[in-house]
């Protein structure tokens, strides 16, 4: 009986290691077949074992070794495993080991979840009035498409059916992070024809997409949410805060404040009022409250002796495109009832 001989140029290696995935598998068999593929190694002496995510190892009945192949002067083989399918289904981790005298390697297979795509969504931003309140009385209005398989897609604005071709910013595709784009656009709007409830169109076409919403004030205002107006109030120190730290903040909220307002045009100052003295003040960034605006917190931090004599504090906003006027609102410890400790009594039995 003669002995096979190899004969290959190729110098001795470890094996790369790839895991195998079913894919198509609905049946309904408790168990699931999973594989490895060892590639690319020298000689051909390579065991295979398997472990599941508890490093348990699975018994040998269960997996097997496909005969190894010649391929370009290295070896092939794969290894296929039998795993519990509701163990498989939860995406929990096996773990294929490869042994070969240039090294051995291991690999992990989990089955692979990939989530369906979701169809894009238009989202139109709309001014509040407030908004129109540069020296030429526009604002703009932005349309955010969502969700896109491509960011092959073109953004067009219409008023009253017919096309505008200026004061028109697009950006380029943003991806998402799970494997799809955003694109913005927005366009610069007058007063008049928001007052004068113009009808405005936002169009997004493309390969697979055809998306379109139309617009006007009357509509965009039908949610009460969409047509809040920026406010602006003062928050007294909390007692307890004053107690332990003996200092008071003093708090300006600023809230309604539209998503594509600019941060950077946000003034906020706390003066006190016995010297006209500007106190510093530190600014949380935007904040989301809840319903597609966002609020900004000033905070001043004084003594709280200042605080218990009576003393007058100032908060003054200003908000280029936002406020058509800065707002100021003032606090004071008369404002805010005193607490006061309890009375105690002692009762004859």
């Amino acid at each position: 009986k003669g002995t096979m001989v190899t004969v290959t140029s190729e110098s001795p290696k470890a094996p790369s290691l790839f895991p195998l995935i079913p894919s198509g598998d609905n049946s309904e068999t408790t168990d699931i077949t999973i594989g490895c593929l060892a590639k690319n190694f020298l000689p051909d002496s390579i065991d295979f074992s398997w472990v599941n995510q508890q490093n348990q190892s699975i018994d040998n009945q269960n997996y097997m070794k496909f005969p190894s192949i010649l391929l370009g002067g290295t070896y092939t083989s794969v290894s296929q495993a039998k795993v519990p399918r509701r163990t498989w289904d939860e995406a929990k981790s096996f773990y294929c080991k490869a042994t070969h005298p240039q090294g051995n390697k291991i690999v992990p297979v989990v089955r692979q979840y990939v989530s369906s795509p979701s169809e894009p969504t238009m989202l139109i931003r709309a001014p509040i009035l407030n908004a129109f309140s540069s020296s030429y009385l526009n604002s703009t209005v932005t349309c955010e498409v969502s969700d896109l398989c491509s960011g092959n897609v073109v953004i067009h604005w219409l008023k009253e059916k017919g096309e505008i071709t200026t004061g028109i910013t697009t950006s380029k595709p943003i991806p998402n992070g799970r494997g799809g784009y955003t694109i913005w656009s927005k366009v610069v709007i007058i007063k008049e024809d928001w007052l004068s409830e113009k009808k405005f169109t936002c169009e997004a076409k493309g390969k697979n997409v055809a998306l379109s919403e139309t617009f006007s004030l009357p509509s965009f205002c039908k949610d009460p949410g969409n047509c809040l107006d920026v406010t602006v109030e003062t928050i007294p120190p909390a007692f307890a805060d004053i107690f332990t730290t003996k200092s008071a903040n003093l708090t300006c909220k600023i809230s309604n404040i539209p998503p594509e307002a600019d941060y950077s045009k946000l003034n906020v100052t706390w003066t006190r009022a016995s010297d006209q003295k500007q106190l510093p003040t530190v600014m949380t960034k935007f904040l989301d409250q809840g319903n597609n605006f966002n609020y900004v917190n000033a905070v001043a931090t004084v003594c709280a002796t200042e605080w218990k004599e009576d003393e007058t504090f100032t908060c003054k906003v200003t908000f280029e495109g936002v406020l058509v006027k800065p707002v100021e609102k003032t606090l004071e410890k008369d404002s805010v009832s005193e607490p006061k400790a309890p009375s105690v009594y002692v009762l004859p039995p």
